[in-house]
């Protein structure tokens, strides 16, 4: 064979060794298109809202969004990728959202949280880590543990997983999202006959300072129905607070008198704990008498519920129904003793699942 019929041997040779790596890299770049995802985002239907700020639709606001995905370790794990701020929609006051994100082609298993309404610390964690997030390594497990946030806005969260996204197909993802805080209403519906009360101040006392943003894994009863939270989310490093809510003047339709958000806490077992756990406290005046102030437990005694323990996403209704004497002199002595001379049915209820909304 002679030197020319070794070069052009040489030169096919190399010319397919170039067209299989071509053929490679055109595969992989698949995982750096771009794909449109039309999301519709929908919040649990309103909490049913008994007071006289029943016109008031901050439960179901969206006022901003963001994605963090999430990608597969291969396992049953997940690890930070990157982060998505969505810009392209109306801010919303209505149960339903619906816009479009672009996010990157992947044959990997993802798993997308949804944040809404962010408080002030986390909006800005999630835009300086927009596009160097994958790089913290941090674990689905880390993140839930470390993302939270003073519980001051209604923050709403949920999450969906994907097992990949494919740039030929039209993808379309229905997100239900639930509310990091739990409701209260106080009614007043005493028998006719009785002496009378007057509600005048109510306070919540013993409320956690922070909320995790993002409940923990084994919260959910089912990722399809988020609702259905099973047990709270409290960061370990939560201070307890209080804080007043002014009442206002008794509904003479429904009873109610009294509206408040509250952080999720866990369930008490000892006296102590009981003594200490998050609760609410009327101030009134019984039959015309000066103020004095009586509280008032979350589940205490229910069958099947335990004591003191508040879940996020959840509507809880305490109905005042007998009051049969002034209850103690100050706030202090209120909280350190059992309740005495009122009777409250305490009657709680989820949130409507995914599927019945409004």
């Amino acid at each position: 064979m002679s030197n020319v019929k070794y070069i052009l041997l040489a030169l096919c040779i190399y010319l397919a060794a170039i067209s299989c790596v071509a053929e490679v890299h055109v595969a992989n770049t698949v995982h750096e298109e771009k794909v449109e995802v039309r999301f519709i985002i929908r919040t649990s239907a309103s909490l049913p809202h008994v007071s006289r700020a029943s016109d008031n639709p901050l439960e179901n606001n969206i006022n901003d969004l963001a994605i963090i995905v999430m990608k597969s370790d291969g396992g049953e794990d997940f690890v930070g990728d990157y982060i998505v701020i969505v810009e392209d929609f109306e801010p919303a006051t209505s149960s339903t959202v619906a816009f479009k994100a672009s996010l990157f082609a992947t044959e990997t298993k993802v798993k997308l949280l949804f944040i809404a309404n962010c408080p002030a610390d986390v909006k800005e964690y999630l835009e300086l880590h927009a596009t160097d997030f994958g790089q913290l390594k941090i674990t689905e497990a880390e993140l839930r543990a470390t993302l939270t946030s003073p519980a001051e806005a209604i923050t709403m969260t949920g999450e969906a997983t994907l097992d990949a996204i494919h740039p030929e197909t039209v993808t379309i993802i229905t997100v239900p999202l639930i509310r990091s805080l739990a409701k209260v209403d106080m009614l007043l519906k005493l028998p006719p006959g009785s002496l009378s009360f007057e509600p005048q101040v109510g306070f919540i006392y013993h409320s956690n300072e922070l909320l995790q943003i993002f409940p923990n894994l084994e919260t959910l009863d089912d990722p399809l129905t988020p609702s259905m939270v099973l047990a709270p989310s409290v960061p370990g490093n939560s201070e307890i607070q209080h804080y007043g809510n002014y009442v206002y003047p008794t509904d003479p339709e429904t009873g109610a008198f009294f509206t408040a958000y509250v952080s999720e806490s866990v369930e008490a077992k000892t006296i102590e704990e009981r003594l200490a756990a998050t609760c609410i406290v009327v101030g009134g005046s019984f039959d015309g008498g000066p103020t004095t102030y009586y509280r008032v437990d979350f589940n205490s005694d229910e069958d099947g519920h335990p004591f003191g323990q508040i879940l996020r996403n959840h509507y809880y209704v305490f109905t005042i129904t007998g009051i049969s004497a002034p209850g103690q002199g100050n706030i202090n002595d209120a909280l350190e003793k059992a309740s005495i001379a009122i009777v409250v049915d305490g009657a709680w209820e989820r949130v409507v699942p995914l599927g019945l909304y409004n």
